[in-house]
Protein backbone atom coordinates (compact mmCIF):
# COMPACT_ATOMS: atom_id res chain seq x y z
CA UNK A 1 0.00 0.00 0.00
CA UNK A 2 1.16 3.52 -0.61
CA UNK A 3 1.89 5.88 1.52
CA UNK A 4 -1.21 8.51 0.37
CA UNK A 5 -3.14 5.69 0.35
CA UNK A 6 -2.36 4.78 4.29
CA UNK A 7 -2.69 8.55 5.04
CA UNK A 8 -5.84 8.01 3.43
CA UNK A 9 -7.13 5.20 5.32
CA UNK A 10 -5.93 6.95 8.58
CA UNK A 11 -7.66 10.22 7.82
CA UNK A 12 -10.95 7.85 6.91
CA UNK A 13 -10.46 6.48 10.26
CA UNK A 14 -10.05 9.89 12.14
CA UNK A 15 -12.89 11.30 10.62
CA UNK A 16 -15.77 9.09 12.77
CA UNK A 17 -14.35 10.78 16.06
CA UNK A 18 -14.02 14.39 14.23
CA UNK A 19 -16.27 17.32 15.15
CA UNK A 20 -18.22 17.18 11.62
CA UNK A 21 -21.67 18.25 11.45
CA UNK A 22 -22.93 14.52 10.80
CA UNK A 23 -21.23 13.27 13.55
CA UNK A 24 -22.51 16.20 16.51
CA UNK A 25 -26.17 15.17 14.63
CA UNK A 26 -25.62 11.59 15.19
CA UNK A 27 -24.25 11.50 19.15
CA UNK A 28 -26.37 14.50 19.85
CA UNK A 29 -29.99 12.43 18.95
CA UNK A 30 -30.61 11.20 21.86
CA UNK A 31 -29.62 13.86 24.43
CA UNK A 32 -31.88 16.30 22.74
CA UNK A 33 -34.80 13.66 22.87
CA UNK A 34 -34.07 12.76 26.59
CA UNK A 35 -33.79 16.59 27.51
CA UNK A 36 -37.05 17.02 26.09
CA UNK A 37 -39.21 14.67 27.80
CA UNK A 38 -37.51 15.78 30.64
CA UNK A 39 -38.23 19.46 30.50
CA UNK A 40 -41.99 18.13 29.46
CA UNK A 41 -42.02 16.37 32.59
CA UNK A 42 -41.21 18.82 34.84
CA UNK A 43 -44.25 21.46 33.32
CA UNK A 44 -47.22 20.39 35.23
CA UNK A 45 -50.55 23.12 34.52
CA UNK A 46 -51.20 24.82 37.14
CA UNK A 47 -54.75 24.26 38.80
CA UNK A 48 -56.52 27.17 40.23
CA UNK A 49 -58.49 26.11 43.40
CA UNK A 50 -61.68 27.28 44.59
CA UNK A 51 -60.66 28.58 47.96
CA UNK A 52 -62.11 26.25 50.87
CA UNK A 53 -64.87 28.62 52.91
CA UNK A 54 -65.96 26.61 55.80
CA UNK A 55 -67.63 29.68 58.04
CA UNK A 56 -69.96 32.81 57.61
CA UNK A 57 -69.09 35.96 59.15
CA UNK A 58 -72.27 38.65 57.68
CA UNK A 59 -70.39 41.90 57.72
CA UNK A 60 -73.96 43.96 57.85
CA UNK A 61 -75.98 44.79 61.09
CA UNK A 62 -78.57 42.52 61.08
CA UNK A 63 -76.08 39.41 60.99
CA UNK A 64 -78.34 37.16 62.43
CA UNK A 65 -80.82 37.98 59.27
CA UNK A 66 -78.18 37.26 56.89
CA UNK A 67 -77.24 34.02 58.66
CA UNK A 68 -80.51 33.08 57.92
CA UNK A 69 -80.38 34.58 54.46
CA UNK A 70 -77.43 32.08 53.28
CA UNK A 71 -79.08 29.27 55.78
CA UNK A 72 -82.16 29.32 53.22
CA UNK A 73 -81.00 30.82 49.74
CA UNK A 74 -77.28 29.71 50.04
CA UNK A 75 -73.75 31.59 49.68
CA UNK A 76 -73.95 32.03 45.60
CA UNK A 77 -77.64 33.57 45.98
CA UNK A 78 -75.82 35.75 49.10
CA UNK A 79 -72.93 36.49 47.11
CA UNK A 80 -74.69 37.57 43.91
CA UNK A 81 -77.40 39.62 45.90
CA UNK A 82 -74.28 42.26 47.04
CA UNK A 83 -75.32 44.84 44.80
CA UNK A 84 -79.06 44.93 45.76
CA UNK A 85 -78.84 43.97 49.85
CA UNK A 86 -81.22 46.29 50.87
CA UNK A 87 -84.02 46.00 48.99
CA UNK A 88 -83.88 42.56 49.61
CA UNK A 89 -83.83 42.00 52.86
CA UNK A 90 -87.28 44.45 53.13
CA UNK A 91 -88.72 41.89 51.00
CA UNK A 92 -87.81 38.77 52.26
CA UNK A 93 -89.13 40.06 55.57
CA UNK A 94 -92.42 41.76 54.38
CA UNK A 95 -92.93 38.06 52.74
CA UNK A 96 -92.15 36.40 56.02
CA UNK A 97 -94.82 38.49 57.42
CA UNK A 98 -97.64 37.03 55.16
CA UNK A 99 -96.56 33.41 55.94
CA UNK A 100 -96.59 34.08 59.87
CA UNK A 101 -100.19 35.01 59.64
CA UNK A 102 -101.15 32.05 57.94
CA UNK A 103 -99.20 29.92 60.46
CA UNK A 104 -100.42 32.22 63.01
CA UNK A 105 -102.09 29.56 65.32
CA UNK A 106 -99.27 27.36 64.97
CA UNK A 107 -96.74 29.38 65.78
CA UNK A 108 -99.14 30.79 69.19
CA UNK A 109 -99.70 26.90 70.35
CA UNK A 110 -95.73 27.19 70.47
CA UNK A 111 -95.94 30.12 73.25
CA UNK A 112 -94.38 32.59 70.17
CA UNK A 113 -95.46 35.88 70.17
CA UNK A 114 -96.52 36.81 66.42
CA UNK A 115 -96.79 40.69 67.36
CA UNK A 116 -93.55 40.76 68.65
CA UNK A 117 -92.12 38.87 66.14
CA UNK A 118 -93.34 40.83 63.37
CA UNK A 119 -92.61 43.97 65.05
CA UNK A 120 -88.93 42.84 65.72
CA UNK A 121 -88.47 41.51 61.77
CA UNK A 122 -90.06 45.08 59.99
CA UNK A 123 -88.86 48.17 62.60
CA UNK A 124 -85.91 46.05 64.69
CA UNK A 125 -82.64 46.98 63.31
CA UNK A 126 -81.74 43.90 63.99
CA UNK A 127 -83.73 40.37 64.40
CA UNK A 128 -83.42 38.98 67.99
CA UNK A 129 -83.23 35.13 68.71
CA UNK A 130 -86.93 35.01 69.07
CA UNK A 131 -87.55 35.99 65.42
CA UNK A 132 -84.52 33.61 64.38
CA UNK A 133 -86.78 30.68 65.84
CA UNK A 134 -89.59 31.78 63.99
CA UNK A 135 -87.74 32.11 60.74
CA UNK A 136 -86.38 28.87 61.27
CA UNK A 137 -89.47 27.32 62.36
CA UNK A 138 -91.96 28.96 59.36
CA UNK A 139 -89.32 27.31 56.55
CA UNK A 140 -88.37 24.38 58.50
CA UNK A 141 -84.17 24.84 59.13
CA UNK A 142 -82.19 23.62 62.37
CA UNK A 143 -80.04 25.79 63.89
CA UNK A 144 -77.77 25.26 67.22
CA UNK A 145 -77.23 29.03 68.72
CA UNK A 146 -74.18 28.54 70.81
CA UNK A 147 -72.48 31.45 73.42
CA UNK A 148 -69.56 29.23 75.27
CA UNK A 149 -71.28 26.67 77.17
CA UNK A 150 -74.90 27.42 76.37
CA UNK A 151 -77.20 27.32 73.03
CA UNK A 152 -80.67 27.20 71.94
CA UNK A 153 -82.10 24.50 69.99
CA UNK A 154 -84.16 25.20 67.28
CA UNK A 155 -85.01 21.75 65.60
CA UNK A 156 -87.45 21.77 62.56
CA UNK A 157 -85.11 20.81 59.58
CA UNK A 158 -83.81 17.67 58.47
CA UNK A 159 -80.12 18.92 58.87
CA UNK A 160 -78.23 21.61 61.82
CA UNK A 161 -76.78 24.74 61.06
CA UNK A 162 -74.38 25.66 63.98
CA UNK A 163 -74.16 29.79 64.35
CA UNK A 164 -71.92 30.75 66.86
CA UNK A 165 -72.04 34.19 69.02
CA UNK A 166 -68.65 35.53 69.80
CA UNK A 167 -67.13 38.71 71.69
CA UNK A 168 -68.88 41.93 71.05
CA UNK A 169 -71.95 40.53 69.12
CA UNK A 170 -69.85 38.87 66.14
CA UNK A 171 -71.32 35.98 65.19
CA UNK A 172 -69.97 33.02 62.85
CA UNK A 173 -71.89 30.69 61.51
CA UNK A 174 -70.50 27.05 60.24
CA UNK A 175 -71.36 26.15 56.74
CA UNK A 176 -70.61 22.76 57.06
CA UNK A 177 -71.55 21.31 60.10
CA UNK A 178 -70.88 17.71 61.43
CA UNK A 179 -73.75 15.89 63.15
CA UNK A 180 -70.79 14.47 65.35
CA UNK A 181 -70.24 18.12 66.59
CA UNK A 182 -73.62 18.51 66.77
CA UNK A 183 -74.41 15.76 69.51
CA UNK A 184 -71.16 16.76 71.34
CA UNK A 185 -72.65 20.30 72.04
CA UNK A 186 -75.93 18.51 73.38
CA UNK A 187 -74.25 16.16 75.76
CA UNK A 188 -71.88 18.38 76.62
CA UNK A 189 -73.05 22.11 77.07
CA UNK A 190 -76.36 23.52 79.03
CA UNK A 191 -79.57 24.00 76.00
CA UNK A 192 -81.98 27.06 77.19
CA UNK A 193 -84.89 27.26 77.20
CA UNK A 194 -86.20 30.89 74.89
CA UNK A 195 -89.60 30.89 76.63
CA UNK A 196 -88.42 30.29 80.21
CA UNK A 197 -84.46 30.10 80.13
CA UNK A 198 -84.34 29.19 83.89
CA UNK A 199 -87.57 28.40 86.39
CA UNK A 200 -87.47 29.63 90.34
CA UNK A 201 -84.24 28.21 92.94
CA UNK A 202 -86.69 26.30 94.63
CA UNK A 203 -87.43 24.02 91.38
CA UNK A 204 -83.84 22.85 91.44
CA UNK A 205 -82.20 20.40 93.81
CA UNK A 206 -78.55 20.91 94.71
CA UNK A 207 -77.96 17.94 92.35
CA UNK A 208 -79.49 19.73 89.24
CA UNK A 209 -77.69 23.37 90.34
CA UNK A 210 -74.27 21.50 90.60
CA UNK A 211 -74.90 19.68 86.94
CA UNK A 212 -75.88 22.37 84.92
CA UNK A 213 -73.25 24.71 87.03
CA UNK A 214 -71.11 22.55 85.36
CA UNK A 215 -72.40 22.42 82.04
CA UNK A 216 -71.58 26.07 81.90
CA UNK A 217 -68.43 25.79 83.25
CA UNK A 218 -69.17 27.50 86.18
CA UNK A 219 -66.66 26.45 89.02
CA UNK A 220 -68.21 24.72 92.23
CA UNK A 221 -65.59 26.49 94.68
CA UNK A 222 -64.57 29.58 95.13
CA UNK A 223 -61.20 31.20 95.51
CA UNK A 224 -61.02 29.94 99.03
CA UNK A 225 -61.45 26.30 98.00
CA UNK A 226 -65.06 25.71 99.85
CA UNK A 227 -67.68 24.88 98.16
CA UNK A 228 -70.62 27.60 97.08
CA UNK A 229 -73.64 27.89 97.86
CA UNK A 230 -76.88 26.56 95.99
CA UNK A 231 -78.14 30.26 96.28
CA UNK A 232 -74.20 31.42 94.39
CA UNK A 233 -74.28 29.21 91.95
CA UNK A 234 -77.81 29.44 90.85
CA UNK A 235 -77.28 33.30 90.93
CA UNK A 236 -74.22 33.13 88.73
CA UNK A 237 -76.11 30.73 86.72
CA UNK A 238 -79.03 33.18 85.86
CA UNK A 239 -75.94 35.84 85.22
CA UNK A 240 -74.44 33.32 82.68
CA UNK A 241 -77.89 32.58 80.93
CA UNK A 242 -78.32 36.61 80.34
CA UNK A 243 -75.38 36.62 77.51
CA UNK A 244 -77.23 34.05 75.19
CA UNK A 245 -80.19 36.58 75.05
Amino acid sequence: MSHQTNKEHTFNKMREYMFYEENLCKWTRFIEAKTERSVKSKIKKHVLRKPNIETFKPQQRDKLFWCFYVIFKGMEEYNMAQSNLFSIEKDFKFKTIEIFRKKKSEMKAMKMKIVDIEDNLINGKTINIKTMQALCYVYEKSIIYKHENMFYDFNYGSSYTLIELGEKGLIEMHLKTDDKIIQSIKEKHFCVDIVKPIRGISYYSVTDIHEIASKLAIKNKDDNNKSKTKKALYEEIVQMLEKLR
